[in-house]
């Protein structure tokens, strides 16, 4: 089944570890947290890239992402993004992964960021074409409504028509920011690439909650996806930021009653 979980969700969890977890649970997929204390980063050499994507491999299990943290609307040197960018797209590649995440950033509201986004989209996406790398653009910080992210997609199409970018449709941010699920899949629709679940209570510092706990409607958003049955579905528990919360297992138990109730079906 197309269900992947984040390594954001277990820190403490060898490469190992993890994908017997994703083995035992029948997941088929993962997010690869690309940071200098996880299991995979930028620094890894050949040897130990091709470690990697063998243990995937002999395990059955794709890598979605690269879950990077570059920031495409964010202030800064656009000569050291593309560096950093190319350096995450040939570890993205040599792991086999399917997408490149990136993130808005929080600094990047308005205009000016939109640009900025559309410019450095622009110079990475040949390269991405090339190592058959999508970059999957995150509904989250400066950006975390659906429209938000389709205006620099409707900009960078018409800038770069073939650019390859899709949307990571991160169902929190877009909800807490006051967008209705309709309209925030009508506003990505055209760049959908997968969906990242998480939930969490009502308002902006609503507590995260095990999926189907919380207030967040993914039950509509599911309902509101006619192909959902086909398309990735990927959860987010943020272990990392939050260790108070439960362990991924039990997380991802959970994740999977909602998704086999709400999301198999279709």
């Amino acid at each position: 089944m197309p269900f992947a979980f984040s390594t954001l969700g277990c820190p403490d969890r060898t490469l190992q570890e993890v994908l017997e977890l994703a083995t035992s649970r029948g997941v088929d997929g993962l997010e690869l947290r690309a940071a200098p204390d996880a299991v995979v980063h930028i620094g890894l050499d050949d040897q130990q890239r091709t470690a990697v994507r063998e243990q995937c491999a002999a395990a059955g299990v794709q890598v979605l992402a690269l879950a990077s943290y570059l920031r495409v609307c964010e202030l800064g040197d656009d000569e050291a993004f593309a560096r950093d960018a190319s350096d995450h797209l040939r570890l993205a590649s040599d792991l086999g992964a399917s997408y490149l995440r990136v993130f808005p950033g929080p600094g990047g509201a308005g205009a000016e960021g939109d640009e900025r986004a559309v410019l450095r989209l622009t110079e990475i996406a040949p390269l991405a074409h090339q190592l058959g790398v999508r970059i999957g653009l995150e509904t989250h910080d400066s950006h975390p409504r659906g429209a938000d992210i389709a205006a620099i997609l409707w900009a960078l199409d018409e800038r770069l028509p073939e650019h390859g970018v899709e949307v990571i449709w991160d169902a929190l941010h877009p909800w807490r920011a006051g967008e209705d699920p309709v309209d925030t899949l009508q506003a990505v629709a055209p760049w959908l690439g997968y969906v990242q679940i998480k939930d969490a209570d009502a308002g902006p510092d609503g507590a995260l909650r095990a999926v189907g706990r919380g207030d967040l409607p993914l039950d509509r958003i599911a309902a509101e996806l006619p192909h959902r049955g086909s398309l990735w579905w990927s959860l987010e528990w943020e272990k990392v930021w939050h260790p108070e919360l439960a362990e991924l297992p039990e997380a991802l138990d959970d994740a999977l009653d909602w998704y086999r109730r709400a999301v198999l079906p279709g």
